[in-house]
């Protein structure tokens, strides 16, 4: 079968042509619910704050606690919105007090996969496997720094970012996955949001999506209970963190297996398994725990299996210095 090659465009005679270079965004607009004006939202929010903090009986951690304080304040601004308005506007505020602001109905929407803020004018999202643009806008740099640093900070992984730490790796408490970079690295502060599935994906899945064959599943599920050593590579977004997961559901359940991640993604469903994970140093440049030294202690633990989650460094030699031992 011959093969022509076009400027960009690669086809075999009979197939359809395949483009290589980056794929256009689709100028699509996701549909977002209504916002209200920012500055109505804002008046009611200072207010509710205020009250927060001379009130300590009210759960600011509670959303139903929370959604009849702002809707009285709304009365006491005399807005005059109706009842499904009001009370979508005491939700947008509440997001504003213990959620993640405009952010929150993209990461409620389980359609959507990542999330990117480039600043707080360009929001993007893919939806149906494409970046799409959002009309959606964040008041400020000051917001957008807020929710950065709510998002870092109830990861629970006690990272941070800040000016003389401008970049982090973190993860939200479902799992999904969020990289931070301030000024001066980027010009603008950005988000880098990958969701967390809240069902993850099955060898089954896998055949019906045409991702692989019953053979090629057979195969690798034989290479585990085999006990072989693998790697799985690819590039970023590709799967490799899910065809790890599924594979390793082929492990024994009365093995013992130590995972050792940055940040912490894999979810195990064995009886014994111990999760590691590596943490930055802190402000006083102290107490960093790598990859490289994890590994290192895992091989002490005893372990029938190691899974490292990411390689990219000189952790690479104890990585295969555990293959070996």
């Amino acid at each position: 079968m011959g093969a022509t090659i076009t400027d960009n465009t690669f086809a075999f005679k009979g197939r359809v042509p395949i483009t290589f270079g980056p794929a256009r965004l689709d100028n699509q607009v996701y549909e977002l619910p209504h916002r209200f004006p920012s500055d109505q939202m804002e008046q009611v929010h200072r207010l509710v704050v205020s009250k927060l903090r001379t009130d300590s009986t009210i759960d600011q951690s509670n959303r139903g606690a929370l959604v009849p304080l702002v809707r009285e304040f709304i009365d006491l601004q005399g807005l005059t919105y109706n009842m499904p308005d009001r009370i979508a506007f005491a939700e947008q505020v509440v997001d504003e007090i213990v959620g993640y602001g405009p952010l929150e109905p993209l990461l409620a929407d389980e359609r959507i996969t990542d999330i990117s803020v480039n600043g707080p004018n360009n929001v993007f999202i893919i939806h149906q496997g494409m970046w799409r643009k959002v009309d959606l806008t964040i008041r400020n740099d000051e917001h957008l720094r807020h929710i950065i640093q709510r998002l870092v900070s109830e990861s629970g992984t006690g990272r941070r970012v800040d000016d003389s730490s401008p970049m982090v790796d973190t993860r939200l408490q479902d799992g999904s996955r969020v990289n931070v970079v301030l000024p001066p690295v980027s010009p603008f502060p950005t988000i880098s949001l990958r969701k967390f599935p809240k069902n993850r994906m099955t060898a089954h899945d896998l055949l019906r999506l045409h991702s692989a064959t019953p053979w090629m599943l057979e195969f690798l599920q034989d290479a585990v209970r085999a006990r072989l050593n693998i790697v799985i590579s690819g590039g970023t977004g590709s799967g490799k963190t899910t065809l790890l997961g599924i594979i390793a559901q082929s492990i024994p359940n009365y093995e013992k297996i130590i995972t050792i991640e940055d940040p912490r993604e894999l979810l195990l469903t064995q009886d014994i398994v111990v999760p590691l994970e590596t943490r930055p140093p802190n402000m006083e440049g102290a107490g960093e725990i790598t990859v490289m030294s994890l590994v290192r202690n895992a091989l002490r633990q005893n372990p029938d299996r190691i899974i490292v989650g990411e390689v990219r460094d000189a952790s690479a030699f104890y990585m295969l210095r555990a293959m070996n031992s």
